[in-house]
């Protein structure tokens, strides 16, 4: 009898131990799309850049990614970051190699329009997906947020795995151009959020 729980003792010390232990407790995170700054102070006439960063959430991976956001065109203009092309675009970010399939800014209703298109090698990691340049036009405190039911991560076997979109908030001031400032971020990029933004 003795022997017998000493046996169950040392299973039950070994089931303990690989639930503590074991790899399959590891996670992913759900995807998040975001703006950096998240807070910002600007001058009227002054131009500033937001990042759009992804961050795929632990072990997950991204082969395309598309993110739509609706800005107040009597506040914020988009500055074009390639006179090259017709209309106005965005900055690509470093994360992928390969020419957009989309990147197009609406700059009479207010919306950009950001697709990788299919990508490889698919994506993990925290990164700049894109970079917007805007222009302070009236003073005030505008939010542009994402579109999350347009906007997307998609893994590779076809899944939309984002989860999250934390958008920005910038506050325009009616003073002397040049004398912006930034407000630290203090967003968790780990964080299991409420997804905000656009629907």
């Amino acid at each position: 009898m003795i022997a017998v729980k000493k046996i169950l003792l040392s299973l039950l010390v070994l089931l303990c131990f690989n639930l503590f232990l074991s790899p399959a407790k590891v996670h992913a995170v759900g995807a998040s799309l975001l703006l950096s700054p998240a807070t910002f102070s600007s001058a009227v006439g002054d131009t500033f850049a937001v990042d759009i960063l992804i961050d795929t959430g632990g072990v997950a991976t991204a082969n395309r990614i598309k993110a739509v956001l609706t800005y107040d065109t009597s506040m914020l203009q988009v500055i074009d970051a390639d006179a090259t092309t017709v209309g106005t675009q965005i900055k690509s970010g470093p994360i992928f190699s390969s020419a957009p399939n989309s990147n197009t800014v609406d700059t009479v209703s207010g919306k950009i329009t950001y697709d990788s298109g299919v990508v490889s090698p698919a994506y993990s990691g925290h990164g700049i997906l894109a970079t917007i340049t805007f222009k302070g036009l009236a003073a005030g405190i505008t939010r542009p947020p994402f579109v999350f039911a347009s906007s997307s991560i998609t893994s590779p076997d076809g899944s939309n795995i984002l989860e999250v979109v934390n958008d920005g908030t910038y506050t325009l001031t009616s003073g002397t151009a040049g004398t912006s400032t930034t407000t630290t971020s203090t967003t968790d990029m780990t964080a299991s959020l409420p997804a905000t933004g656009a629907t």
